[in-house]
């Protein structure tokens, strides 16, 4: 049986009225749930035999779970049979597969990428080198990185934890709506920026970005938007560091002006949510 490591939790979920509408505790029992059905022999479903067992998963009170379950049910995240079966709608339209992520190929790729480290690895030590490979990522193309230790993924990279991954996110979005409207393109590369950004060696506090894309946004008011930078540029380009002296009032309260008319909350309504999400 197929054993999935991760599932897909799109972007819109911060716009997303269902989610805006769960307590912070069901926000976390929903991402366990999903957590669940993915490694459910049946992708997508949840078998609940022992309701306690499923509440403590959860995170729940035992006398929390039904009421949370008829929660999800009436916003129609969830549908669930006469035997108690859990499906989560829509799981797996969402969640598409390309035969090259099912878990064999993927153990297949792990393989190959730790027998080529180890034969670059015995060669290098021969020489008395560290050992190196060069990095083929489109961003970083012709680099050549260097590791004294050893790791088990074919990528440059480590995951990061799931509330670390919604963390910087929400954190981003706070980002994305205080930058300059007219320079808003291009997200996605933005927020691979914001990423390397944060989880950098010095990575700065993301407050300061926030009030630092605040301060340009205010200072390019008059700007044509061709003398304006994207966002990815004002962060990798270190423009950010022009614009950190003096916190701007205005920078920690929520703006309702994002470029997908999403409502996306400001620093402090950010910080809150995650404290609830997180339950520190």
């Amino acid at each position: 049986m197929a054993t999935y490591e991760w599932f897909r939790v799109y972007n819109e979920i911060l716009g997303d009225q269902k989610m805006r509408g769960i307590t912070g505790d069901q926000f976390r029992a929903w991402i366990f749930l999903l957590a669940l059905a993915n490694q459910s022999a049946e992708r997508g479903t949840v078998v609940v035999d022992d309701p306690e067992g499923l509440a403590d998963v959860l995170r729940l009170q035992l006398d929390e779970l039904e009421t949370t379950l008829e929660r999800f049910e009436r916003l129609r995240m969830i549908e669930r049979d006469g035997n108690g079966t859990i499906t989560i709608s829509n799981f797996l339209a969402r969640q598409y597969d390309k035969p090259s992520d099912a878990p064999p190929e993927t153990a297949k790729r792990r393989q190959r990428a730790r027998q080529r480290k180890s034969e670059g690895d015995d060669t290098a030590a021969e020489h008395g080198e560290t050992p190196c490979h060069a990095d083929v990522t489109p961003k970083n193309r012709g680099v050549t990185r260097c590791h004294a230790t050893d790791t088990d993924t074919d990528t440059d990279s480590t995951p990061l934890p799931p509330s670390r991954e919604i963390e910087l996110g929400m954190r981003f979005d706070a980002f994305w709506n205080a930058y300059p409207k007219r320079q808003r393109r291009d997200r996605d590369a933005a927020r691979r920026e914001w990423f390397l950004l944060m989880n950098g060696e010095q990575a700065p506090e993301w407050t300061t970005l926030v009030a630092a894309a605040c301060k340009y946004d205010a200072a390019t008011k008059g700007e044509m938007p061709k003398f304006i930078k994207i966002a990815k540029n004002f962060l990798s380009d270190g423009t950010w560091r022009s614009y950190v002296p003096g916190a701007v009032e205005e920078c920690v309260t929520a703006r309702d002006d994002s470029s997908d008319g999403r409502y996306v909350p400001g620093v402090e309504e950010t910080e809150t949510m995650l404290a609830e999400l997180t339950g520190s």
